[in-house]
């Protein structure tokens, strides 16, 4: 409501933006500000003092409230990993006056660094559970084993069209062609990559045909 109090450009595309994203949460716990906040949006489209970009925003946003918030859920699959039981949340009003721990900023050696990493590792594993890390061992593996096929596979491959031999003496006629003098056509040509085993005629009509 902070946004939509005095509405411009850039506080309605935030409000709308954020609305997108915890539309669907507001919805559910707290309906009647959810209402209010519409009401506050509407009311900013019917004044009509905003850009017809920023409008067309907030109509958008109408009609993704109308299909439930069903592209943005209130928790994405992929981030639901903690039971509900065992989550602890905090929620604080943006005008309550906060106890702000300026120590945090601050870095101290801990003499204890290697004990508490297990200790935090034991107790990520005991939320978490162990087999999301040995998923993710286990999919990294079977990653780098595919990606090590790929690779076998395009050294085993060999170009018999004689493509890339067809290129190259078009490179190099071209080059010849192209420079003014013989220092300069050498200087160009020792810029040209030529593989290992491709053999170079220098009969000039192997380079005309």
């Amino acid at each position: 409501m902070l946004l939509l109090e005095h509405p411009t450009d850039d506080s309605i595309e935030i409000a709308v933006s954020f609305m997108r994203e915890v539309g669907a949460f507001l919805t559910e716990n707290s309906p009647k500000g959810t209402t209010f906040v519409f009401e506050r949006f509407r009311a900013v489209l019917n004044e009509g003092a905003i850009s017809q970009r920023v409008q067309y925003m907030i109509e958008v946003l109408m009609q993704v409230r109308k299909d439930k918030f069903k592209d943005n859920p209130i928790m994405p699959e992929g981030l639901d990993l903690v039971d509900e039981d065992e989550q602890i949340t905090h929620q604080i009003e943006l005008e309550d006056d906060l106890q702000v721990q300026e120590g945090l900023n601050v870095f101290k050696f801990d003499p204890d660094y290697l004990e508490n990493e297990e200790k935090y590792k034991s107790i990520k594993s005991e939320i978490l559970g162990e087999e999301s890390d040995e998923e993710s061992g286990s999919e990294e593996e079977s990653s780098d084993e595919d990606e090590d096929e790929v690779a076998e596979a395009k050294e085993g491959i060999e170009d018999r069209t004689e493509t890339n031999l067809v290129n190259l003496r078009r490179i190099i006629y071209l080059t010849i062609m192209n420079a003014l003098n013989y220092e300069e056509a050498v200087h160009k040509l020792l810029k040209v990559q030529i593989d290992e085993g491709q053999e170079v005629c220098t009969n000039s009509t192997c380079y005309q045909s």
